[in-house]
């Protein structure tokens, strides 16, 4: 096993006008993605000092009733598309209370929504794990089926984005399922370094983690059934980053109907450790192959999104869209003992 979590401590300063100009030392941490090699910088920033509120969402959720919701029961069958028939005869995938169905604003091959039940608004902390598990099931049949009709897909992910400061347009609760022929840029850096990484040391980097992750009890979690959950030692979002690991190599196309239980009780906690944190969004991604590749397991990396008080300024900037690196202030190790208590 050769993963190291590597740390370095870089003392900056400044001249702070509050204090007469004194100098004033900080100590910020550079931190080395163990299987990709990207960083993040743990840093003293301001945010951490705010205690706000989550906001009052009745305007949100009014707004966009008013608005017309294409998700509700009323609209959906009316205003949303449908799959040719010779991808999907039915042309929309409906599974109980989930309807999946073409996203218009396609930059897939096969980009599809999956609505969520009746109800237009869901607290993030107030998901039923049936319509949970119900949504990711039905995701994997799309997927199943996509697969078995277009044999060129290899790559599948299953997105999440909720409410708006995540990129959230529509309210009402929903998935989005991708099937691909090419892994997207953030895929295919996990997806390559998992592959030098087993031909270097004849193993499989995601168990090495999970073994070395549990040993050093920093950033593990905890289990729901066979799923691990931990703290990304190299968070990818300016909060924090959730990652969960499913057990070895079988890919979504092939999930039990147990490892979508497993998942969906260690979300259900996650997202109510969020709502208790005051947090009202997030992103989260799943990825997969479509064959099973014996270096690389299906895992989800979730994140809360937040406006940056004061000015209600959006937490991604240039530092993460175009320079790559994700700047934080909560280090993944005090992330971890707050959310332990909800597992």
């Amino acid at each position: 096993m050769s993963i190291e979590f590597k740390k370095e401590v870089v003392p900056t300063s400044y001249l702070d006008a509050s204090q007469g100009f004194k100098e004033v030392f900080q100590n910020l941490e550079i931190r080395t993605d163990p299987l990709t090699g990207r960083l993040a910088s743990i840093m003293d920033f301001p945010m951490r000092k705010y205690s706000v509120p989550k906001p009052d969402l009745s305007d949100f959720v009014k707004r966009s009733l008013e608005m017309g919701c294409p998700f509700c029961p009323s609209n959906l069958e009316k205003v949303t598309p449908k799959f040719p028939s010779r991808i999907l005869p039915e042309g929309r995938l409906n599974h109980g209370e989930i309807s999946i169905f073409p996203n218009n604003a396609s930059f897939a091959p096969y980009c599809a929504v999956a609505a969520m039940g009746t109800q237009h608004f869901v607290e993030i902390g107030k998901f039923s794990p049936d319509l949970l598990l119900h949504a990711f099931q039905a995701c994997q049949l799309f997927i199943r089926k996509i697969s078995n009709y277009d044999r060129r897909v290899k790559y599948c992910t299953i997105n999440w984005n909720y409410f708006p400061p995540a990129g959230g347009s529509v309210i009402h609760p929903h998935l989005q399922p991708i099937a691909d022929y090419y892994p997207v840029n953030h895929f295919r850096e996990l997806l390559d370094a998992s592959r030098r990484y087993q031909r270097r040391n004849r193993t499989v980097y995601w168990s090495d983690l999970i073994e070395k992750e549990q040993d050093l009890g920093e950033r593990f979690i905890g289990k729901t059934g066979r799923v691990n959950w931990l703290v990304s030692f190299v968070p990818w979002s300016r909060w924090w980053d959730i990652l969960a690991v499913f057990p070895g190599s079988r890919p979504v196309p092939d999930f039990s109907d147990q490892d979508w239980e497993d998942f969906v009780q260690g979300l259900n906690r996650i997202l109510k450790f969020m709502s208790d944190q005051d947090y009202y969004s997030f992103n989260m991604t799943l990825f997969s192959t479509i064959d099973e590749k014996n270096y690389f397991w299906p895992h989800a990396h979730l994140t809360p999104r937040f406006p940056l008080p004061p000015l209600g300024t959006s937490d991604a900037s240039y530092i993460e869209l175009f320079l790559g690196q994700t700047t934080t202030a909560f280090p993944p190790e005090e992330v971890c003992q707050q959310i332990k208590q909800y597992f």
